[in-house]
């Protein structure tokens, strides 16, 4: 892994406004702290909105082309999710660009939650992407709580987890992303949904936690806007020879 610089996007999506929500993009792209970063991560869906198109194909929104050119305008790496049709069958799938706006990888998400369920088709086994600072982890929201993701991608070289959410429990929330990034001796970045169902709104706490379990940055409270931090594979290096989990498992 090479250094890098990575920035977490926190914002509320408008439901089914692609437009508005690729403006919102834009302008998190163009912000001050975002510049010269490496590697950007939106949440979940933000395109449109966490329960997406309510069943209307996505495909001529043409969503993965246009986040695309963005990456390309801002040359950086951008990850997120989006709906995604292939046939009769719907998913939500994790995408990675380059900066030069190149699709390097997708990963469909394997554990679907509520809803998602009842509509949306789940992933296979996740497989690490390959980026010019190393080996990349991508994985949706509620899979961040299988600790057998990100384990099954570190023992495969992952070294970065890149985590789109619309999660809306703190606690778990707190203690998942934590746990996940220590256990496996690899960064985690989540970029989480606010707003949304006012019973059970979405809890932000996008945050950049480094191999030891610690929270590098973090946005604060339910407001939009990004966290960044540098990512040194040094530190990765400590914690593995401090706590070598993958060198020590026996399962």
């Amino acid at each position: 892994m090479r250094k890098l610089r990575l920035a977490v996007w926190q914002m509320e999506p408008r439901p089914g406004d692609v437009e508005a929500n690729l403006a919102k993009l834009d302008r998190a792209l163009a912000a001050p702290a975002a510049k010269e970063t490496d590697v950007f991560v939106a949440p979940e869906m933000f395109a449109t909105g966490w329960l997406g198109l309510g069943g209307r194909d996505p495909a001529p929104l043409r969503l993965a082309e246009r986040v695309g050119d963005r990456a390309r305008e801002f040359g950086v790496h951008i990850a997120t999710s989006l709906p995604v049709r292939r046939g009769r069958r719907d998913y939500n799938t994790f995408h990675l660009w380059d900066g030069n706006g190149d699709l390097v990888g997708t990963q469909d998400k394997i554990h679907l939650w509520d809803a998602e369920a009842r509509r949306l088709t789940p992933g296979k086994a996740p497989r690490p992407l390959h980026t010019r600072f190393g080996w990349v982890g991508g994985l949706v929201c509620y899979d961040v709580e299988f600790p057998e993701v990100t384990r099954r991608l570190a023992v495969d070289g992952a070294e970065l987890f890149l985590v789109p959410s619309a999660f809306y429990s703190r606690q778990s929330w707190d203690l998942v992303t934590r746990t996940r990034a220590l256990e496996n001796g690899c960064f985690l970045a989540a970029a989480n949904q606010i707003g949304g169902d006012p019973k059970h709104p979405h809890n932000g706490q996008s945050r950049i936690v480094d191999p030891y379990g610690t929270v590098l940055a973090e946005v604060r409270g339910p407001r939009g806007g990004l966290a960044v931090a540098g990512l040194d594979p040094e530190r990765a290096k400590g914690a593995r020879a401090w706590a070598p989990f993958l060198r020590d498992r026996r399962l």
